[in-house]
């Protein structure tokens, strides 16, 4: 299980975990979406991707994900976010 910024519990599988740059992981409650986090970057210079992969899921629940998670990330990063 993986306890989220936004509070939420995922349970699922790790599918690849990629020190320090990111991971994937399927999401049980999400109809076993995909979702991955990547950090990419040098110096001072970084790109953070958070995305979710998924099937069967209804639109509104993808929607609200997307905003929640920008709204989240943008806290994190202390930056404003473009979808």
């Amino acid at each position: 299980m993986l306890e989220a910024a936004t509070g939420e519990n995922f349970e699922g599988q790790v599918e690849f975990v990629r020190p320090p740059r990111g991971f994937c992981i399927s999401v049980r409650g999400l109809n076993d979406a995909m979702l991955w986090l990547t950090i990419e970057g040098a110096g001072g210079e970084h790109e953070v991707q958070l995305w979710l992969s998924s099937y069967g899921v209804p639109q509104t629940k993808v929607e609200s994900f997307e905003r929640e998670w920008t709204g989240v990330l943008g806290k994190i990063l202390g930056v404003g976010l473009h979808e």
